[in-house]
């Protein structure tokens, strides 16, 4: 039978002579072996299905799932999107040549012109938009001006893992906490959550071209690029405080802001899971919450108030998450407890809060949630400049400032199917002070005298969509200032669009038509402040690019997001990797 991925949300895996149907992120668990069979491509894509880019912009993971099971594994790369010869330089080239290298607003006919013949000899095509790789022979399958650009140039890492990767994270530690990063990916065929050492790179944002080196993607690997075991969370009992194993289905995954804890969903177990990830040590299965309402989809993490930070030991809070589900019309609040207390430490989670999806016809069959703390940043960053210079004489006043910024709700975003449409919300904090006369010895936070925090949810919007909403991500474009604008971007996966959401303006502002089967996406942003003077190559100008996964088709679509050229913006401006419509299942 053939595998049909393009007209459904429904694609098809077989699996040890059974045709299982399953969800785009949700193929036939227990029927993957990594013993004998062919090994997995590590030169092209094949069904991504996970796209992360490093902390500073330098790298572009990519997790291929071998949806079909042609091969005895999926694979991980690592392309190179900054500094000579990075995707990121080819795009902005690109995108000059096809808007006739115009000068930007405020940019001078020198720049320009430097522009312009830097690009001359990365795109070798004497002047031609498209350069050497030509005009597109099928717009029709894969949109955009060009032909394909192979992918073997930019791949500078790649390691095998298990099939049915279901997405990817970067976390890493905050400053002066650690040293490099981690990608974590859930993978159905084991089922594990494997994960990669990597580097974090935010230190070459202001010079890239000093950062250029070799790119890190540990797993404990063989010989023949496998992962190592111990790379693979979950699969080995005797390795958990709780000698616990992963559950099946892992599909969705967030972690809490820190990167200390990692969520993720299983999608026909009722159940998420929780790893603690200490950056002293290799992370840890530690608990299992089962009980849930059907369906757990996605997760995402809730920022931590600034509050929180300022009143450190004095208030209590756990770090929260948001859950998704694809059988009830309900959201879920989760909550991270550490357990420090206990010896050793095994953290737990907790359902705190549910909240039902009313806005909708149904409710029911959300997919991807995203969550936008912009605002509340901004204030607290506000309260930090006001009160650093004062130093420890003015915490009072610190604190005060704090707790005015958890006024500022923090936004959320649901794609819903009941019918296709975005669902906005707020999450607000509620700092709960003591009443009356505190025990001997009680640590209060603040003129306030808080002694805790938590969140509340809403919903109090509804945005349609085309049919077959399944994720969605926060971003950045470009606007016509030359300044980052803060946009949620919701992938349509039946219809082949991703829509531009202004939550600002309450308006969708951009529809991007894209290939057959957009799946994850990622955002390569770089807009330093006027103030900021930028060393390094081509890709040092300022920009943003949005990755789309098309699952159908095997390839890695470049979408313009600089509203500064209006005859690419929002447009598909390169499609990297030869697109491969499905062959018959094995």
């Amino acid at each position: 039978m053939m595998l049909t991925r393009a007209t459904t949300h429904w694609p098809r895996a077989t699996c040890a002579g059974l045709t299982i149907a399953v969800a785009v992120g949700a193929a036939a668990a227990g029927c993957f072996s990594a013993d004998g069979g062919l090994a997995p491509p590590v030169d092209r894509f094949y069904f991504p299905t996970g796209l992360a880019v490093s902390p500073g912009g330098q790298t572009l993971y990519v997790a291929n799932s071998d949806f079909d099971l042609r091969y005895n594994g999926g694979t991980v790369q690592a392309l190179a999107l900054s500094g000579a010869g990075g995707l990121t330089e080819r795009a902005l080239c690109l995108q000059g040549a096809l808007s006739g290298f115009a000068p930007l607003p405020g940019e001078d006919e020198a720049s320009s012109a430097s522009f312009k013949a830097a690009c001359e000899g990365i795109l070798q095509g004497g002047g031609v938009p498209c350069g050497a790789i030509g005009k597109n022979p099928n717009p029709v399958l894969y949109p955009g001006p060009c032909a394909p650009l192979g992918v073997e140039g930019f791949i500078r890492r790649s390691a095998i893992i298990g099939a049915f990767a279901s997405g990817a994270i970067m976390v890493h530690p905050p400053e002066g906490q650690g040293e490099g990063a981690r990608l974590f990916i859930p993978v159905r065929g084991d089922p594990s959550i494997s994960f990669f050492e990597v580097d974090d790179d935010r230190s070459c944002a202001a010079n890239p071209s000093a950062c250029e080196r070799s790119v890190r993607l540990d797993c404990g690997a063989d010989s023949q690029g496998r992962c190592g075991a111990d790379y693979r969370i979950g699969e080995n009992a005797y390795e958990s405080p709780r000698a616990l194993r992963l559950p099946l289905e892992p599909v969705g995954i967030a972690s809490s802001p820190a990167g200390s804890a990692i969520v993720t969903a299983h999608q026909t177990q009722t159940a998420a899971s929780l790893i603690v990830n200490p950056w002293d040590a290799k992370p840890a299965l530690t608990y299992v919450l089962s009980g849930l309402a059907a369906g757990p989809t996605e997760v995402a993490g809730l920022p931590v108030p600034g509050l929180v930070a300022a009143c450190g030991d004095a208030i209590s809070y756990q770090s929260g998450f948001l859950m998704t589900y694809r059988a009830q019309p309900v959201l879920d609040l989760l909550r991270y407890e550490p357990d420090a207390g206990s010896d050793p430490p095994r953290g737990y989670l907790t359902r705190a809060l549910q909240l039902g999806i009313t806005v909708n016809t149904s409710g029911a069959d959300s997919r991807g949630v995203a969550v936008d703390d912009s605002e509340r940043r901004a204030c607290e960053s506000a309260c930090e400049a006001q009160w650093e210079a004062c130093g420890e004489g003015c915490s009072d006043g610190r604190i005060s400032c704090m707790a005015a910024c958890t006024e500022i709700p923090v936004r959320f975003f649901v794609a819903n199917r009941s019918p296709a449409s975005l669902i906005v919300g707020k999450a607000r904090t509620v700092p709960v002070p003591f009443e009356g006369v505190p025990p001997e010895g009680t640590q209060l936070c603040g003129p306030q005298r808080f002694t805790s925090a938590y969140e509340t949810l809403e919903i109090h919007d509804t945005v349609p969509l085309a049919y077959g909403a399944s994720r969605v991500s926060i971003g950045h474009i470009i606007d016509k200032d030359g300044l980052p604008a803060l946009r949620v971007f919701a992938v349509a996966f039946d219809s082949r669009f991703i829509f531009s959401y202004d939550p600002v303006g309450r308006r969708i502002d951009a529809i991007i038509r894209t290939g057959r089967g957009p799946h994850a996406i990622a955002f390569d942003t770089f807009a330093p402040p006027p103030s900021v003077e930028v060393q390094g190559s081509v890709g040092a100008r300022a920009h943003s690019f949005m990755y789309v996964g098309h699952f159908t088709d095997s390839y890695i679509g470049v979408v313009d997001l600089d509203a500064r050229r209006p005859e690419t913006f929002g447009s598909m401006i390169l499609t990297l990797g030869q697109p491969e419509s499905p062959q018959e299942s094995q």
